[in-house]
């Protein structure tokens, strides 16, 4: 829900049959608003518990205001614009069985994005990127010891 300005402000309490918060001086300007932030959303928060988000949704743009809902990772991987686009790719990982990743947003003919490898395991690649970003074996080894990083993919 985005109103970051009065015109906007106005707007939503209109729709919202809500004339109570526009005259409520907590809530007049948007710094206003910001610096009573909790109790604008605790305000807003209570009233939309009434109705379905598709309600809302549809409602808060009938009055010309950006409002969106905030979709829950499930909602997201199962969207049918996200399936359709083929958004999600399973994923071969040696810990996480049938693991689902984000998949490339480009969809090219000639050149088609991969999956090439699963994400790695926690520690997996310290010792290839420390090495890279200029530590010895040595260093390396007094780093594990000392417990800034752990061993070979821990």
């Amino acid at each position: 829900l985005g109103v970051a300005n009065e015109g906007l402000w106005e707007r939503l309490c209109k729709a919202l049959d809500r004339a109570d918060l526009m005259e409520d001086p907590r809530f007049r300007t948007n710094d206003d608003r910001v610096a009573n932030r909790a109790e604008c959303v605790a305000a807003l928060s209570e009233m939309f518990q009434t109705k379905s988000v598709a309600e809302w949704v549809t409602l808060i743009e009938a009055a010309g205001i950006p409002v969106g809902p905030i979709n829950t990772v499930s909602e997201v991987v199962n969207d049918p614009q996200v399936l359709a686009r083929d958004m999600i790719k399973e994923v071969n990982h040696p810990s996480a069985p049938d693991m689902r990743v984000p998949y490339s947003p480009l969809k090219l003919l000639e050149t088609p994005s991969t999956v090439r490898r699963p994400p790695p395991l926690l520690g997996q690649h310290n010792e290839e990127v420390l090495t890279e970003i200029g530590y010895t074996p040595t260093q390396i080894v007094d780093l594990r010891a000392r417990g800034v990083v752990g061993g070979k993919g821990a």
